[in-house]
């Protein structure tokens, strides 16, 4: 494919030109400051008796120099990457589509490309060597047309000289950070010994000049970063189109919302377990089903209609990003693709199992049980609960599932005889949460028991017996927080047949 053309934006170039002259401008004021400091104990002993006062501001000079000097002294970064590399020859589709859009932007493909756990996408270069992350949220639920956005996107900030400019800012922030830490940090020597007020005045001086640079310094760059980011937009709308480059933004807000409790909520209970699951295709029914669907929109209508206030995201809004696309005249070539991003991937599964291991290093991942989504129920639910009831159900004494809302107000008691797990002290809360759970366990496995049958989501769980629904959890949160009466509860459990079934199915 020949390259695109795109429009030329010579203020960009002049604006990294010009952060550039900031950064080396920071080092200098920064070693200006520190040398400044270093000789001050020369001029106080030249021109003052050397006594207790001109021997405490020496040292205190010192000690501030030596610390700016030894905090801006460059560090060897260390690239540390949560992912596991993606052998594109052995994914002949995931490889055309980079391929693709790399030659219409006219750039050389990434020399490594890593498959990451996070909703997000990067670009960066080590040296001449490029590097590119891809998150397994993204691939998992976006189409092909979206990804490619994505995708166009990361190769703008090649295109654009970003990646050789952003480590670079990205190391004089960190070394900035470093000095202030060092030299203001309320336990340090220096810091200690400013409390006496000759000494506070230089301490409060070098401190106010560094932070003030400091806010300058981050505002400054947060207005390149910003227009970095706007152009790679404009560059990825010549490439997948502005509809796929706007909707692309939108489902990683969405993900991005969603993904953390993803992992938190669905993934790491069958993990303990002892079930290696299908990631990608969980996280797609995950955001697919009603309850996540709906945050995630509460989410990207959040961002659209309310954008952050932080002066020093490195990101611009996602409203602003959005309206500057809508202004954006390029020609789409092609039709945009509505085929899934996953099916870029030759067997997912490899890349999820080595993806675990290094999320979860305490996880024997080869041990684990490999499992589906729709067996969930059987294979991992059910077992569980078993378990955990087989293991405390004695506190549940003789109680039938008729009796519970004068066993509910009760739960804190049990939840107290409950051992804590090892290495942790819960609190009342947390151990009449335990409790709760204790209940609807057991409630689960008797009405299993007596013909209703479990199915079991990424988002969501339920009990079900001709047409009627229950879900074990809210029912006894519902008499907890006084939601179902006793009498309401009664009625349940005598349409049902439950009312005289013992609660603890091991009693």
């Amino acid at each position: 494919m020949r390259p695109v053309s795109f429009p030329r934006r010579r203020s960009l170039g002049a604006l990294a030109l010009l952060c550039f002259a900031v950064l080396i401008f920071s080092y200098l004021l920064s070693l200006t400051i520190a040398l400044a400091c270093l000789a001050m104990p020369a001029l106080l002993f030249s021109h003052l008796t050397v006594d207790a006062i001109s021997l405490l501001l020496a040292y205190v000079a010192l000690f501030i120099g030596a610390t700016i000097i030894w905090s801006i002294f460059p560090r060897r970064a260390e690239c540390k990457l949560l992912g596991v590399e993606i052998d594109l020859s052995s994914q002949p589709r995931l490889k055309q589509l980079i391929e693709d859009i790399a030659a219409r932007i006219g750039q050389r493909m990434p020399d490594t490309v890593y498959l990451i756990p996070d909703a997000n996408a990067f670009v960066t270069e080590r040296g001449r060597r490029r590097i590119m992350g891809l998150g397994l949220p993204l691939i998992a639920a976006m189409s092909t047309a979206e990804f490619s956005g994505v995708l166009a996107h990361e190769f703008a900030h090649y295109y654009s000289g970003d990646t050789r400019l952003g480590p670079r800012v990205y190391q004089t922030r960190t070394a900035m950070a470093r000095t202030i830490q060092n030299v203001g940090a309320a336990n340090s020597a220096a810091s200690s010994l400013a409390r006496i007020p000759v000494a506070g005045i230089l301490y409060v001086l070098v401190v106010f000049a560094l932070v003030g640079y400091w806010n300058l310094f981050l505002r400054f760059t947060k207005v390149v970063s910003h227009q970095q980011e706007y152009r790679s937009d404009e560059l990825a709308c010549f490439i997948a189109g502005p509809a796929a480059m706007a909707e692309g933004l939108r489902m990683v807000t969405m993900i991005g919302a969603a993904a953390p409790l993803f992992w938190r909520g669905a993934i790491n209970p069958v993990l303990n377990a002892g079930h290696l699951p299908p990631l990608a295709d969980g996280f797609r029914r995950y955001l697919a089903a009603p309850g996540p669907f709906l945050n995630a929109s509460c989410a990207l209508l959040k961002a659209r209609k309310n954008p952050p206030s932080n002066p020093y995201d490195t990101h611009p809004p996602l409203k602003l990003r959005l309206e500057r696309i809508g202004r954006v005249q390029a020609n789409e070539e092609t039709q945009p693709d509505p085929s899934r991003a996953l099916a870029l991937l030759d067997d997912p599964s490899t890349l999820e199992r080595r993806l675990l291991a290094l999320m979860a290093p305490g996880v024997d991942v080869a041990a684990l049980r490999p499992m589906d989504w729709d067996s969930a129920a059987q294979t991992v639910w059910l077992p569980l609960w078993r378990k955990t009831v087989a293991e405390h159900g004695k506190l549940l004494g003789n109680q039938t599932i008729g009796a519970l809302p004068e066993l509910v107000p009760t739960l804190p008691q049990i939840g107290a005889r409950i051992p804590d797990p090892p290495g942790r002290l819960l609190t009342r809360e947390h151990r009449t949460q335990r409790a709760s759970d204790l209940v609807w366990m057991a409630l689960s496995i008797r009405m299993h028991e007596h013909g209703w049958d479990i199915h079991a989501h990424p988002a969501w769980l339920f009990l079900q017996k001709d047409k009627e629904r229950i879900t074990p959890r809210e029912r006894i949160a519902a008499l907890q927080q006084g939601k179902t009466s006793a009498q309401e509860w009664a009625a349940w459990c005598a349409r049902s047949g439950l009312a005289e079934v013992r609660l603890n199915p091991f009693e």
